[in-house]
């Protein structure tokens, strides 16, 4: 089954090509229309294919990347309301947020396994330990008597 995007939806992209076209003096990027709208670079190319399958919009290709420019705009009325097909954009959302879910998890182990935070501990509590040490203050002298005369030995 083909995924078809709702109407808000093509409009909100073609809308979003026109302001950076008009900005940019050129056809965005996906990358660019998502960092726009706020969504995910992947939910937008998933839009940009259901308009494209419907000639509203056409991708421009050249050797550094893709752009996207509008085609016949007029067949945004054409869309249903409601979008229809495999609902794509849920499951990439879940998608990104295992993915930072997994890659926090990965920070965490790389913090517990730094080698040089034990080498830190250690030389702190040895250094405390030295400060505990030269404040004690002796309790007597190991070579005197009690009258303070030095034993011969």
């Amino acid at each position: 089954m083909e995924f078809v995007p709702s109407r808000a939806q093509g409009h909100l992209v073609v809308a979003a090509i026109r302001m950076l076209e008009h900005r940019q003096k050129r056809p965005p990027t996906a990358e660019e229309i998502a960092d726009l709208l706020g969504l995910s670079r992947e939910i937008i190319l998933h839009i940009v294919r259901g308009l494209e399958a419907r000639m509203i919009v056409r991708s421009v290709t050249n050797p550094f990347d893709v752009r996207i420019d509008l085609a016949d705009y007029l067949k945004l009325e054409e869309l249903p309301v409601d979008a229809t097909g495999p609902d794509m954009g849920r499951e990439i959302e879940d998608f990104h947020k295992k993915s930072e879910d997994r890659q926090k998890q990965i920070e965490r182990m790389m913090q517990d396994a730094d080698p040089d935070r034990k080498l830190r501990e250690k030389a702190s509590k040895m250094e405390e330990e030295f400060r505990r040490f030269r404040g004690k203050k002796p309790a007597g002298l190991p070579f005197r008597k009690d009258g303070g005369e030095e034993s011969s030995g």
